[in-house]
């Protein structure tokens, strides 16, 4: 009898898991298929680009893209990560000037250093590109640096909010413009790897100009001056987040300069091609589970952060969750993988086929990064940014140590492996602190 009644609770509990999970499921799937939608486009376009543009090229491009992420990270000052360690504690008021202060800030210390990079794109075009890239390319580069900070900030609060549809909408739209850019000047100006660029700085402008006009990212038709005060507070909650940025993107992008300096840049046209399906797998599952299920679970916690015992039942759910979605990720990564590999050899030049025997790996190194954002929201909810910033130290820098002793001997495999390795490293730091920060929660509540 008793296992009985064991069963069944468990059964209920589960049931109850699971209603509360079908709203983020239907959130899931609206921003899934958009990715679906967009990739696919995508996958039918690269071929072309592929054909008109050779691996050394390609290569140019992912470091130019690199280049580009770690200027967006240091132009940010770490301002969306401190409002969303902000947001959800909150009321819609409160959301509002936060959101208005952000922006100011932003634009008070990012302008500046805008207007000075433009006046030295000479200068880094020498000193990072070898001056292989034309000025408008340096240039466009440094519009889309400074305008990616409203993109993401739009998108940030449209699924903080759950408007799946509309997010979903814009980011449709850009896309679509983004590929029509590239096709145009990649096909008929024969522009190459520059196309790119200005097709994503269009596609950008595009979303910048729709955002201010319906007010995506304005809680009001003009902005207001925060105080000294309030400047200096964003600025020193979102500064500490800039070295845990920066090693995010060493312990995603850092390896291609590892592999370039111990390899050819052939190679790292061939790794990025590789990447590119880890990427793919980012925007179909992880960038859409996350939009779907963490602010969801940041609302929850919000709610039950009154009782400790509340939230730990929460944190329970949410690792059960992770343990799930970690092994569904890792069946459907290697069905897809092997059913696929067929077309990918029709689908890609032959000059970039050697890339396809390293995608199922990298897959895995991805699904491992997924993993992690369960453990780390606790992390986040509790303001834990000093913890946040430096927790991808160790895995960069490991990530770094270990591409430069097995790229020499392994080349492409070794990169490939490294990483791999550090995103599993990452996602047992992350788990390792949320258990302590649990057993601390319980200790302070008993107290």
């Amino acid at each position: 009898m008793i296992p009985f009644i064991r069963a069944t609770q468990r059964l209920k509990y589960y049931s109850l898991v699971l209603t509360n999970l079908l709203p983020i499921i239907k959130n899931f799937f609206v921003y899934a298929s958009s990715a679906c939608m967009l990739r696919s486009i995508t996958i039918i376009t690269a071929p072309i680009t592929m054909s008109m543009v050779a691996p050394t090229e390609y290569a140019l491009l992912a470091l130019l893209n690199s280049f580009i992420s770690v200027a967006c990270i240091i132009g940010g000052c770490g301002l969306r990560q401190a409002l969303s360690l902000e947001y959800f504690h909150g009321e819609p008021a409160a959301r509002k000037r936060l959101i208005n202060d952000i922006l100011v800030t932003y634009i008070i210390f990012a302008l500046p250093l805008g207007i000075g990079s433009v006046f030295l794109h000479s200068a880094i075009n020498h000193y990072f590109f070898m001056n292989m890239l034309p000025a408008y390319v340096i240039v466009s580069s440094l519009g889309i640096i400074f305008i990616y900070f409203f993109v993401e900030l739009t998108y940030q609060l449209l699924h903080y909010e759950g408007k799946a549809w509309t997010l979903t909408l814009l980011q449709t739209a850009v896309a679509l413009i983004t590929i029509m850019t590239n096709l145009l000047l990649l096909c008929y100006v024969r522009l190459g790897v520059a196309s790119m660029i200005i097709g994503q700085l269009v596609g950008m402008l595009y979303l910048g100009t729709a955002s201010l006009y319906y007010r995506y990212v304005l809680p009001s038709t003009k902005l207001t001056m925060p105080s000294w005060q309030s400047l200096t507070r964003y600025l020193r909650a979102g500064l500490p987040f800039i070295p845990g940025m920066l090693c995010a993107w060493l312990l995603a992008a850092g390896d291609r300069w590892v592999l370039m300096r111990y390899a050819t840049l052939h190679d790292v046209g061939i790794y990025s091609v590789a990447d590119t399906f880890g990427q793919l797998f980012q925007m179909i599952i992880l960038v859409p589970f996350s939009n779907a299920y963490l602010p969801a679970l940041m609302k929850k916690f919000a709610h039950h952060a009154h009782s400790s015992q509340d939230l730990m039942r929460v944190e329970h759910e949410n690792r059960t969750i992770m343990w799930c979605v970690v092994a569904g990720s890792l069946f459907m990564a290697a069905s897809g993988y092997y059913l696929s590999k067929p077309l990918c050899y029709w689908l890609l030049p032959k000059a970039y086929q050697e890339a396809i025997p390293h995608i199922g790996l990298l897959l895995v190194g991805y699904i491992f990064l997924l993993a992690s954002y369960f453990p780390a929201t606790l992390i986040q909810f509790h303001k834990k940014s000093y913890f946040l910033a430096l927790a991808l130290g160790a895995p960069a820098l490991f990530n770094v140590l270990l591409n430069v002793a097995l790229v020499p001997a392994w080349g492409i495999s070794g990169c490939v492996l490294a990483t791999v390795i550090s995103y599993g490293l990452y996602w047992a730091i992350m788990l390792m602190y949320n258990h302590y920060l649990a057993k601390e929660i319980i200790v302070h509540s008993i107290d």
